[in-house]
């Protein structure tokens, strides 16, 4: 009966054009790569998920102990705090005298240190606009020359230099101004 089962069995599989032995050789590889994917893919899966979790437990244990302290220190600095107001407004009573005296001769000294810096800057931009002037007049002076000679496909003679230089300024400064 069971040799009558399992031929009839394999009689329909044989119909449907599946071989048996086909079946058995696809269970064993479907196995082999269920073996496989298992200790490739999904044990150091595993393994990376439960130490990101002991990485992000580590962390909230140490976020814990941090507020912890932090607000151990916040108490001490609030009582550090008060002890300060406590002594600063004993301090501020015996020194505002003295402040007095010594702020309006800080503040004077502050007053003549800025009209130093500010006419010493106003002397270096002065010197510097003065040397921008004049690179600018010899960088017109070079390239007026280059062109005139171009124009006049000749040499220029320093007379002609000068009027075409001032010339050139003149027009500069109208299209300045």
């Amino acid at each position: 009966m069971q040799n009558a089962l399992l031929s009839a069995f394999s009689d329909l599989l044989n119909k449907l054009g599946i071989q048996p032995m086909a079946i058995v050789y696809h269970l064993i590889a479907l196995a082999i790569l269920i073996t496989a994917l298992y200790f490739l893919i999904y044990k150091p899966v595993r393994k990376k998920i439960k130490e990101r979790q002991e990485e992000v437990n580590s962390i909230v244990e140490k976020n814990k102990k941090m507020t912890a302290n932090m607000q151990i220190i916040q108490k001490q600095a609030e009582q550090a705090l008060d002890e300060a107001k406590k002594e600063a407004t004993a301090i501020q009573e015996t020194a505002l005298a003295v402040a007095h005296s010594k702020a309006d001769k800080l503040i004077q000294d502050a007053k003549n240190q800025v009209k130093n810096i500010m006419s010493k800057t106003e002397q270096e931009i002065a010197e510097e606009r003065l040397k921008l002037s004049t690179d600018i007049q010899k960088e017109i002076r070079d390239v007026s020359i280059a062109v005139a000679e171009k124009i006049l496909e000749r040499d220029v003679t320093p007379s002609d230099n000068e009027q075409l230089i001032r010339e050139s300024l003149a027009s500069w400064e109208k299209r300045k101004n």
